[in-house]
């Protein structure tokens, strides 16, 4: 089976700070895991680095067998990450935002996009602004960053 996370040695220093210190990872193909441990343990800072939103120190990472620095549009298609701190701009419209979302989901499905935006009552017309207090008052976590990679169904 073949691993869709992969962590070698990783390390990550900020200002000679360790936030990882040689993190040895495999995440194998349909497996299930979580990073638990306290604040500043290198759980944000790990996926950030997967993700190639970090360097790396030293070490490598890989994501779906891919080297993390070499991630293209083609991978991230495949991969869903919903950030702790997302910023969504507030001044989009829902329609407008579906809009904007749609090309970087090259097997994007409108029928299920529909779908979720009726499930979760989200007007077209809203401004995201209105609708994030909204849905992280009702729920304690923000509902629009999971429709892209759900609605976004592999071809």
């Amino acid at each position: 089976m073949s691993s869709m996370l992969r962590t070698k040695d990783l390390v990550k220093l900020f200002r000679g700070a360790k936030a990882l210190d040689r993190l040895n990872l495999d995440v194998p193909e349909g497996s299930v895991y979580a990073l638990v441990g306290p604040n500043g343990a290198g759980k944000t800072t790990a996926i950030k680095i997967l993700m190639n939103i970090l360097r790396p120190t030293l070490g490598s990472a890989e994501v779906l067998g891919v080297n993390s620095r070499d991630l293209g549009p083609r991978h991230f298609a495949e991969i869903g990450y919903v950030s702790e701190n997302q910023e969504l701009p507030g001044w989009m419209t829902v329609k407008y935002f579906m809009a904007y979302l749609k090309p970087f989901y090259p097997t994007w499905d409108d029928a299920l996009a529909e779908e979720l935006l009726r499930q979760f009552d989200l007007p077209l017309d809203r401004k995201l602004a209105a609708l994030i207090a909204r849905h992280v008052d009702e729920s304690g976590a923000g509902v629009f960053a999971g429709i892209p990679a759900t609605a976004d169904r592999p071809g």
